[in-house]
């Protein structure tokens, strides 16, 4: 019946809510401060407060607790990697090595590059495992790729199916992503349902619905539309 304002985050970006170990928190996509430390915002007695704990997080993406520890997904400077993990509740970080091919993942890039993105949008669990989406995106090269987290790394798994499309621009290729019944659902304007990560089926809704979000209720998902 009233609302009030539970505090101002001093971020340029922010976008999800998170619940890690019972407690609130929000990733800073692109925090105003210092790029040292990549921002966590954490709601604790009524109040918010800045956790910067995350080496070299200039933008935080995503927060999972996972197997008793919590990741983060970054996006990071050229040669780094962008997942951290932190054994402690989240009052330090590390970076966790990624691996392809048998060698480690060479996140670095050409010197006629004009710009680049070293990403880690998502992190999700299907079936008990923990997977992550990561992008490489620069003026001469652009790759799309999931890893699975094992043996304390990350592993090249598979693409990023290639047959997704979007029905409205946005700078994610995924928006929302939601685990029901054993399959991942996830939403780039148009719904999509994967069981294995390597190919995915579109759902159709109504005609030209736009699909902005994903709810469980009760053993029931609902799909939010416009």
């Amino acid at each position: 019946s009233r609302w009030k304002q539970s505090g101002l985050l001093p971020d340029e970006q922010i976008e999800h809510f998170k619940t890690i170990n019972g407690t609130l928190m929000v990733p800073g996509c692109d925090p105003q401060g210092n790029w040292e430390y990549g921002n966590i915002y954490v709601y604790d007695n009524r109040q918010w407060s800045t956790l910067q704990t995350v080496p070299d997080g200039i933008h935080l993406f995503d927060l999972i607790e996972y197997d008793g520890k919590i990741f983060a997904a970054l996006g990071v400077l050229p040669g780094e990697f962008p997942i951290a993990v932190s054994n402690d509740g989240g009052k330090s970080f590390h970076q966790v090595a990624m691996f392809k091919n048998n060698t480690q993942l060479d996140t670095s890039v050409s010197s006629d590059a004009k710009f680049a993105q070293i990403r880690t949008y998502d992190l999700f669990t299907l079936n008990g495992s923990l997977y992550a989406y990561y992008s490489n995106y620069t003026d001469t090269n652009l790759c799309n790729e999931i890893y699975r987290y094992e043996n304390g790394g990350f592993y090249y798994y598979c693409d990023l199916p290639d047959n997704l499309t979007a029905q409205r621009t946005t700078y994610r290729p995924i928006d929302t992503k939601l685990e029901y019944h054993g399959k991942l659902y996830f939403t780039t304007g148009n719904l999509y349902v994967t069981a294995d990560l390597k190919t995915a089926q579109k759902t159709v809704l109504e005609q030209n619905s736009i699909v902005t979000d994903l709810q469980v209720i009760e053993d029931t998902l609902y799909a939010m539309t416009a």
